[in-house]
């Protein structure tokens, strides 16, 4: 008899663990479908989900500001109402843009498609 009881246990815990294996695959299997699908469908959609937080406004230095005039532009640029195009662009006009020695607050301009169309420059005044 003491055997016999060893070997439901054993065939239970046999059993047990077949389920639990087949468990866990299957839903590995419905969670990778389920994340391909939602980031597919993403993608497709094209849309952009911005959150806006206005205690993480993204300030930088003047200084830092003219760093980033002496290289290339990615995109065009508004420094506190003047316009820069990032193809008309020479380091040798940034004297003449008018920088103060102050912080600015950068922000984004967006099209349709949630593209970068103007990066703009606003002077903290303090």
């Amino acid at each position: 008899m003491n055997h016999a009881n060893k070997l439901i246990y054993m065939a239970f815990s046999a059993i047990v663990f077949c389920i639990g294996t087949f468990l866990l695959f299957y839903h590995s299997k419905l969670y990778l479908l389920t994340l391909e699908s939602v980031t597919k469908q993403g993608y497709e959609d094209n849309e952009v989900y911005l959150q806006y937080n206005a205690d993480e406004l993204e300030t930088i230095t003047s200084t830092e500001l003219t760093a980033t005039l002496y290289g290339s532009l990615d995109y065009d640029i508004r420094i506190d109402g003047q316009n820069i195009d990032k193809e008309e662009h020479d380091p040798e006009d940034i004297p003449g843009y008018g920088i103060r020695q102050t912080a600015y607050k950068k922000s984004y301009r967006y099209d349709e498609q949630g593209n970068i169309q103007v990066v703009i420059y606003q002077s903290i005044v303090e």
